[in-house]
Formats: structure tokens, C-alpha cells, sequence
């Protein structure tokens, strides 16, 4: 007999939480699928990632001839460009595969973070850092 909250472990793949609302004889339930055995070394990565900006902060304003404090304005264009993912992703995902939208974002932080250091403009830097946001935004939406 199933009650409110009820949890069921399935084998090491999937961890399936049932909730059960009962309202007038009626059953409604919501399954809430996870894959739990990859999120902590996604979760690894994507921080990681995340991270990069901070001790690398100094050689990128090197490279783009500028100094630290005059290139701020690319956590703006990450953040501007995570805002724009996540709701991209929103819809994108209701519209195409959603492993292929996954690796097709994963490519492209792939990338973006592989360009980064032969970045020597300013706005090119700085777009793309919005890329590589957008890019963890609709990572972010559907993990």
C-alpha cells in the first residue's frame, strides 16, 4: 500500500520518487525520474567550468590588452548569456531530441572553453563567454 511520499529504489540506474495525491477517490501520480549515477562528475565538471573565469582572470585580461578591472563586463555576458539559455532550453526541448540538444550544448562549452585562450578582442571574448553561458544555461534546464 503506497502513502504520501512514498519512495521506490529502483536498481542502480534510476531513483524513482512516486508521489500520491488523493482527492475525492482519485489517484494522481507524479513520477519524478532521475539518473543519479552520473549528476556528481556532471556536477564536478560544470563547476569546474564555472570556475575557469576566476584564477584565469588575470592572463585573459592579458591577452585582450585590457586591464582587470576593465573587462568585468564578461561575467555580464556569461550571466546575460545563462539567462538566454535557460529559456532557449525551455523551449528547445519541447521541440527536438533531448540528448541530442544535451551534446550539441556540451560541444559547445566544449569549445567555447577551448577558444577562450586565443581570444585577443575584447568582444569577441566577451561573446564568447555568453556563448559558453547559453550553453550551461540550457545544460542547466535539462540535466
Amino acid at each position: 500500500d503506497l502513502k504520501l511520499g512514498t519512495q521506490i529504489d529502483l536498481p542502480e540506474k534510476e531513483l524513482l520518487s512516486v508521489l500520491i495525491y488523493t482527492k475525492n477517490n482519485l489517484c494522481f501520480f507524479r513520477l519524478l525520474k532521475h539518473h543519479a549515477r552520473n549528476k556528481p562528475l556532471y556536477n564536478i565538471f560544470q563547476g569546474m567550468s564555472i570556475a575557469v573565469l576566476g584564477p584565469t582572470f588575470q592572463n585573459l585580461a592579458d591577452n585582450v590588452n585590457k586591464n582587470v578591472s576593465d573587462i568585468y563586463y564578461i561575467f555580464v555576458g556569461r550571466s546575460l548569456g545563462y539567462l538566454g539559455g535557460s529559456v532557449l532550453g525551455g523551449v528547445l526541448f519541447d521541440c527536438m531530441n533531448a540528448h541530442l540538444l544535451l551534446a550539441l550544448s556540451m560541444l559547445a562549452t566544449t569549445i567555447g572553453l577551448y577558444g577562450i585562450p586565443w581570444c585577443k578582442k575584447s568582444l569577441l571574448l566577451t561573446v564568447l563567454m555568453s556563448v559558453i553561458g547559453s550553453s550551461m544555461g540550457i545544460l542547466d534546464t535539462g540535466k
